[in-house]
């Protein structure tokens, strides 16, 4: 048997068109569930705003049904079984949107072929789990310490681990996997380490691309937590072209 600390959890995000026409990031805080995410609508489809929004909106339903249905987590049973099943229902959730999307894009004309990334934290207890596919980032700041615990599904990313030419994801460019486009997309789920005092950053590609090093990541991100997702949008902002822009911070605190 193991007991984790419990965990009170504060957040604040913000999104913005950047330099673009119009917004296609959506992003969900849900304390109450413990429950944070980031979508990107994919750039050029003609539906990225939509299949962001309804992503963002079929995760949390799905999730709000099973922790509703499953009651309150149980101290005493095994903490890998715990974050094993938030795991399996956060994964589910993101199966869910994938399959609407499918569907309202095989119907729908006129956005046809939306598609979109979502990086997704659920906290529970002390227990946490993310879910992951796209190019959006979750980063997790302890103290000075930052670590990046997703891994970006990109053509830039996949020549960075040597599975194709630099010229050739230069070429292609964008993401290699997304909710939306296909039946089996690949999505990661990984249980996250959590404890007081952490801080989380989801953001999507229009944020980190304009973003130093882990030590001004550590630094904004450590400020005042109603000032970080403006700080950081307006890190973004300085740029002569900037994507759309779209931070969720996350602060951990002893319950």
């Amino acid at each position: 048997m193991s007991e984790t600390p419990r965990i009170s959890l504060r957040a604040l995000g913000e999104s913005d068109a950047g330099t673009r026409e119009g917004n296609e990031d959506a992003l969900l805080i849900a304390p109450a569930l413990g429950l944070f995410a980031v979508c990107d609508g994919v750039a050029g489809r003609l539906g990225g705003a939509c299949a962001s929004a309804e992503a963002t909106a079929i995760i949390e339903a799905s999730v709000r049904r099973f922790l509703r249905d499953s009651g309150p987590s149980s101290t005493s049973a095994d903490a890998d079984e715990r974050r094993r099943a938030l795991g399996q229902h956060l994964r589910a959730a993101f199966v869910e949107a994938n399959a609407a999307l499918l569907r309202r894009g095989r119907a729908e004309p006129e956005v046809r072929g939306l598609a979109t990334t979502a990086s997704a934290l659920l906290i529970v207890g002390g227990d946490a789990v993310l879910a992951h596919i796209g190019d959006s980032r979750i980063y997790r700041i302890r103290g000075d310490e930052v670590a990046q615990l997703t891994r970006d599904h990109s053509f830039a990313a996949w020549a960075e681990r040597g599975g194709i030419a630099p010229d050739k994801a230069a070429r292609l460019r964008g993401v290699t996997e997304v909710l939306g486009l296909r039946e089996s997309p690949q999505i990661d789920v990984e249980p996250v380490d959590v404890a007081p005092g952490d801080r989380f950053l989801l953001c999507t590609d229009g944020l980190y691309a304009h973003l130093g090093g882990d030590a001004e990541i550590a630094a904004l991100v450590g400020g005042p937590l109603d000032q970080v997702a403006g700080r950081a949008l307006d890190r973004a902002r300085r740029a002569a072209d900037v994507d759309n822009i779209t931070a969720v911070v996350v602060a951990c605190e002893s319950a």
